[in-house]
């Protein structure tokens, strides 16, 4: 592994060890998941049981542990594979913001100005989506 030094101190870099992107950032980078015997068993039971359609699924463990990392890492693999996914973090919104926040992490694109338009366009959308067999995952990342 190739490195610089100052003062006495090793100093890696990401071009130094061959990676194009700097590798800790706020939030967690899938590219840089490491499969791991325990994270690659939670994230083929997370598949899994989003596959089944479980339905609402909780992930915990203590801070620092992976957990946002394993959720987009799950994320990552449904996309592209009829399946709409959305990633909301560190929310303490109300029931309004909450679907509006949605709705956005759904279609970054859309412009909605209200709740009530939010909530009306969310449950279309989730709708049309089942009825063209296209499952929809909403993954609630409470830091």
């Amino acid at each position: 592994m190739l490195s610089a030094h100052r003062n006495g101190v090793n100093i890696l870099n990401k071009e130094s060890i061959g990676i194009g992107a700097a590798p800790f950032q706020l939030l967690p980078d899938p590219a840089f998941y490491f499969p791991a015997h325990n994270f690659e068993r939670i994230r083929l039971s997370l598949r899994t049981h989003i596959n089944k359609g479980s339905g609402v699924l909780v992930l915990t463990g203590k801070p620092g542990t992976g957990k946002t990392m394993l959720t987009m890492a799950a994320l990552e693999d449904l996309r592209g594979r009829d399946a709409h996914t959305a990633h909301l973090v560190s929310v303490s919104l109300s029931g309004a913001e909450l679907v509006g926040t949605a709705a956005l992490a759904f279609d970054p694109e859309r412009q909605i100005n209200s709740p009530v338009r939010a909530r009306v366009w969310l449950t279309k959308q989730l709708v049309s989506w089942a009825e063209n067999g296209e499952r929809a995952v909403l993954a609630v990342d409470e830091a």
